[in-house]
């Protein structure tokens, strides 16, 4: 957890180049409602969304409400940007997916390679599969104190497997640099799929869509 407390900092700043990580109070997870996206204001503390600090998201407001199949306006894209992790640190990230089934998402997200090592694989080891993929575990039944959350049955973990689908030439990336995974772009979400990649695991599909075919 130590490693994710500075990633507000370093998500924050706009130089492409090596950054300092500097600590912080809380995870820096953002979740921004429809019409929000471009409020130019801080991250605020994990939980709450830009527009309202410190006002938690409502059931409705984490609903999908684009049509099946349409293609939003930029200004009109839910975003989820910050911080995620296994575990809880994951939790608000896989809310927000679940309440925008079959909508377009931009997403802009910090992992640390720290206990993600082994469930992020942005290539070209995809880990089996193949297209870039990360996976979240939500609970584990049976995880010894300070071990990782896997695949190992005998750990009883449960999750989601997120698959990264046409990711070329859309403006999307994943990649890791500098001790941190980060995904980026915009994508369809398709509804999850239970057991369609281990047990325990459900799959959904993050469909790369380019932003300059959504209207403005």
């Amino acid at each position: 957890m130590a490693c994710l407390a500075g990633l507000g900092a370093a998500h924050a700043a706009d130089d492409p180049g090596p950054r300092e990580v500097r600590r912080s109070d809380s995870t820096p997870i953002v979740q921004v409602t429809p019409g929000a996206a471009t409020a130019p204001m801080p991250y605020p503390r994990s939980g709450t969304r830009l527009g309202r600090p410190g006002t938690p998201a409502t059931a409705a407001e984490r609903e999908n409400t684009q049509p099946a199949g349409s293609l939003p306006s930029l200004d009109a894209v839910p975003v989820f940007r910050g911080a995620i992790s296994q575990l809880g640190p994951g939790r608000a990230f896989a809310e927000f997916i679940a309440g925008h089934g079959a909508a377009v998402v931009l997403l802009d997200l910090l992992a640390p390679a720290d206990g993600n090592g082994q469930a992020f694989f942005p290539g070209p080891e995809l880990g089996g599969d193949t297209v870039p993929n990360f996976t979240l575990y939500g609970t584990c039944d049976r995880l010894p104190f300070g071990q990782t959350p896997g695949s190992d049955p005998a750990l009883g973990c449960t999750g989601t497997t997120y698959r990264l689908a046409g990711m070329a030439g859309r403006g999307a990336s994943f990649d890791y640099a500098q001790g941190y995974y980060r995904l980026h772009g915009y994508f369809r979400v398709h509804a999850a799929v239970a057991g369609a990649a281990r047990p325990g695991l459900s799959v959904v599909t993050l469909q790369a869509i380019d932003p300059r075919t959504l209207p403005a």
